[in-house]
């Protein structure tokens, strides 16, 4: 893996792991340390990526309101502000190669293929 930092490929995988399981390594060149969140939208978040995941493609694919996604969350056993979904769709959204729901209303009207939105 490289360095998120100086972008070298002169890194090693450490032993221990994150308190969240993920994997940490150390790069020799820089001599800065980094997990395999580091650079990521998902940097410095303490849920696991799945759930993040799952709930903005709950927001994308069926459009559910804020709430209602924090409420079907709830329902699973999670516990998570309507804000917390918000952040996380602005955050996640954007990257995801899912069609937002103006390209779906365009496909619906006549347009075969779609452009990510910019």
């Amino acid at each position: 893996m490289h360095c998120p930092h100086c972008h070298s490929m002169a890194t090693t995988e450490r032993s221990d792991r994150t308190a969240h399981g993920y994997r940490r390594f150390r790069c020799w060149e820089g001599g800065r340390q980094f997990n395999e969140r580091t650079g990521s939208a998902l940097n410095r978040r303490q849920i696991p990526t799945d759930i993040v995941f799952l709930s903005v493609l709950w927001r994308l694919r069926l459009k559910p309101s804020l709430r209602n996604s924090a409420e079907i969350l709830l329902l699973r056993g999670l516990v998570f502000s309507h804000e917390a979904v918000r952040e996380w769709e602005s955050k996640i959204a954007p990257c995801s190669p899912m069609p937002c729901a103006s390209v779906v209303g365009a496909r619906s009207a006549g347009v075969d293929t779609w452009t990510r939105p910019t």
